[in-house]
């Protein structure tokens, strides 16, 4: 036991000397010293406890202590609306409500509006031995899980509740600390405004929405359209920019054209100029060529200056032989050996160059021959010819014999090529011509 200036503590450890308990004596209990005297406490022999106070002397007797294990039944006793207590009838309370409880007026099932949402729960707990000493604890669900403190108040204040349903719950415990598990509780609802409907919210997110949105739409519609319009001038005038491009470089294509076109005909005056030096000097030394050899050499070289001589050779019809002698036949730039084709040898481009009394001019020996022959091999020695040129010799309305002039590569002649050794044809006949002639002399 210990003393207090309001009573008397009784201290209950357990077996290890913890403290497990602590129940104060008061004037409640039937304690009504005020102050104890320090030396003045006393146990008796028949396990009372004596305590002097400035009011007598006061006795506890542990064997008549009886404790209470009676569970205080706990009721509501009221509701208060912004600490008034109200009339739930009124038109100004908006109450609603199936029924009014017959012993505390309570209404049941309980619906408040939003603006009725300040609300107090007067409440009492019921004990005869110690009423004065009953303790209370509550919460109301679900806005609050755990249990109040415990303490002696009988009235919760829950101002400002939102809209939804609530249960509110209380507990009592006699002096002893037993308590009524059972307790009481109260279920009511707060009605939400009508903008608190979730329909309504949902209304208003979406108009909200809307007027946030719609400006914004508004200003990328424009934007598109005026970005649109942009696209279609630029894409206008992009068209415009590639047409003269191409124009220009239509026109410059033809400048190169034409540049080409001049450059050819410079090149081909040139030549021009150049193969009439060059056929004027033939027409003037072959009338100092006697025989076959000088004349052939001097028309080679002659023929070299011009234009590609890879297989020159120069043919003359031997009457008694019926044949086509070819004893000046050059292959890339060395003489070769005599060479003859008979008349009725058809397989040879001399012999149906010389028969037809036909110039041949090929740039692609393989796709061209056909023309003129199935099968045909224009060159001696084995090498394959790509280009060649064949001119008969002429005297008057006879043909003497043949000149020809043959390349290993293709389009390696072009037409004036073909014009040159036509008139170098033209000379060649009548110096050799002459030179048969005098030999027959």
């Amino acid at each position: 036991m210990g003393r207090n200036q309001n009573g008397v503590d009784k201290l209950t450890l357990d077996q290890t000397g913890e403290l497990v308990s602590i129940q104060n004596y008061d004037k409640d209990d039937g304690f009504i010293g005020v102050e104890n005297n320090g030396g003045c406490n006393l146990l008796d022999r028949d396990g009372k406890l004596w305590f002097g106070t400035i009011k007598g002397a006061m006795v506890y007797n542990p064997d008549a202590e009886r404790p209470n294990y009676l569970e205080p039944p706990i009721y509501l006793r009221d509701i208060l609306l912004n600490f008034q207590k109200p009339n739930w009838d009124s038109d100004s309370i908006q109450a609603e409500y199936d029924s009014i409880s017959a012993w505390f007026s309570l209404p049941q099932n309980l619906s408040l509006p939003y603006n009725r949402s300040h609300l107090a729960f007067v409440f009492d707990g019921l004990s005869y031995a110690v009423p004065e000493k009953i303790k209370y604890k509550w919460k109301l669900e679900p806005l609050e899980e755990e249990w109040s403190p415990v303490n002696d108040f009988n009235m919760a204040f829950y101002p400002g509740l939102s809209p939804g349903k609530y249960t509110f719950k209380v507990l009592a415990c006699n002096n002893d600390g037993v308590w009524n598990e059972e307790g009481a509780s109260y279920s009511f609802e707060i009605r939400p405004a009508w903008y608190q409907y979730a329909l309504v919210r949902m209304l208003a997110i979406i108009l909200l929405m809307g007027l946030v949105f719609w400006p914004v739409r508004v200003w990328m519609s424009k934007e598109k359209s005026l970005k649109d319009e942009l696209e279609k001038k630029l894409s206008k005038h992009k068209r415009k920019i590639q047409q003269q491009q191409t124009e220009i470089q239509q026109q410059t294509e033809i400048l190169d054209v034409q540049k080409k076109q001049l450059a050819y005909q410079a090149k081909s005056l040139m030549d021009s100029s150049k193969d009439i030096e060059v056929l004027s000097e033939v027409a003037h030394l072959l009338r100092f060529k006697s025989s076959l050899d000088q004349i052939a050499e001097l028309l080679y070289q002659s023929v070299s200056k011009v234009m590609c001589t890879d297989v020159f050779s120069i043919g003359v019809f031997n009457a008694r032989e019926k044949s086509i002698d070819f004893a000046h036949v050059y292959l890339l730039g060395e003489r070769q050996p005599f060479v003859r084709y008979l008349i009725e040898d058809k397989g040879r481009l001399a012999v149906y160059s010389f028969s037809h009394d036909l110039d041949i001019f090929m740039r692609d020996f393989h796709k061209e021959h056909t023309l003129y022959l199935s099968e045909v091999r224009p060159v001696a020695n084995g090498e394959e010819t790509e280009s060649l040129i064949y001119i008969p010799l002429r005297i008057y309305t006879e043909v003497i014999g043949v000149i020809s002039v043959q390349s290993l590569q293709k389009d390696a002649y072009s037409p004036y090529h073909f014009h040159f050794m036509k008139n170098v044809g033209v000379y060649a006949s009548m110096a050799i011509g002459n030179a048969l002639q005098f030999a027959k002399e």
